[in-house]
């Protein structure tokens, strides 16, 4: 079966007046119907972007883009604006993190919820637009349904403008949900029940669902995959757990170095250095400058190397016969606190 959304060997550049940034280098990622997957990394690693390209949301005036991006076998980077209006809000569907900046300040939330629902097939008319979006914001357990649906955006907390537009996603049944930071402005309790709803849509329907998220608990605890990137690129990817008992990369063993755990004598340890500036990304591996591992060889452009469980590493440390050991002492990663 083929995968649901396959991405081979994407790039993106932008021009500046220092050249060309090369944000995105050679991307590979794939997801299954049904499937949950998760993107991680520090800000500014790209993984915003990568659901943007996704979504078709990138003016392609302005910025180079190539490589293939497969969604159910239609290359999306061949479509025309029509084409994508078949797809976008219907097939895909995206978690903004900013709600505040997503939702139109000038309409209701009910018109809102409605029009999304109308355009995306869910509804023939008004009535039962406005019967879907009540459902949809009662079932991400927000209690006075009408009086949201009454209200426009900036009447609301950020909290429940989060809500809403997770109802904005859930509310036309997508084949595959982008959700970039979906618990930003939830409290835990709130934010464990959206992603339970999320989980529980995701069997029913067969969605599939790419998780961009800073918490690692979150991210154990909600997706089947991960993929860990830096500076554009995808350094390693594996099943959750496996990465979790055992991250190869030394930048993903910094990533679970940096989280807090609550059982551990040894307090979180932050990453040295920056991100590099994309118009002068180093060469081959882009965490060299900042890896303590680091090799002449890293240098080279690299193919990821798979190793066990189809767990794939992008590091000349593992192209070879030496490999460092990232584990913790107990020889699995640190398991992070859901309240991170």
């Amino acid at each position: 079966m083929r995968p649901l959304l396959q991405i081979s060997n994407l790039q993106v550049q932008f021009p500046s007046f220092e050249g060309e940034a090369s944000v995105l280098d050679k991307l590979d990622l794939t997801i299954d119907r049904g499937e949950k997957v998760a993107l991680v990394g520090e800000s500014g690693c790209g993984k915003s972007l990568t659901a943007r390209v996704i979504l078709g949301l990138i003016n392609r005036r302005r910025a180079y883009i190539s490589g293939q991006l497969r969604f159910d076998g239609t290359d999306l980077l061949t479509l025309s604006s029509a084409e994508w209006r078949t797809i976008r809000g219907r097939r895909i569907s995206m978690i903004f993190q900013n709600p505040s900046a997503a939702l139109n300040p000038v309409f209701t939330v009910g018109e809102q919820l409605a029009t999304a629902a109308r355009r995306g097939g869910s509804a023939n008319n008004l009535v039962e637009a406005r019967a879907l979006a009540r459902e949809m914001l009662e079932r991400i357990s927000v209690v006075d349904p009408d009086r949201v649906l009454s209200s426009y955006p900036f009447q609301l907390s950020g909290g429940l403008n989060q809500r809403v537009l997770i109802s904005m996603a859930l509310i036309n049944r997508p084949d595959l949900i982008l959700a970039d930071e979906p618990g930003t402005a939830l409290d835990v309790t709130i934010q464990e029940q959206v992603l339970r709803e999320m989980s529980d849509l995701a069997e029913m329907t067969g969605t599939a669902i790419l998780l961009i998220s800073h918490n690692l608990g979150v991210v154990r605890a909600f997706t089947d995959r991960i993929y860990v990137m830096y500076a554009g690129q995808i350094v390693e990817s594996a099943k959750t757990e496996v990465l979790f008992r055992n991250p190869m990369h030394p930048y993903t063993a910094a990533l679970f170095r940096a989280v807090p755990r609550l059982s551990a004598d040894v307090p979180p340890q932050g990453i040295e250095g920056a991100i590099p500036d994309y118009v002068n990304a180093p060469s081959g591996c882009r965490f060299r400058p900042r890896c303590s591992h680091a090799v002449p060889g890293c240098s080279w452009s690299l193919e990821s190397t798979v190793l066990e469980d189809n767990h794939r590493v992008r590091c000349v440390l593992y192209s070879g016969e030496e490999r460092p050991h990232n584990s913790t002492d107990d020889g699995e990663a640190p398991e992070p606190s859901n309240h991170v």
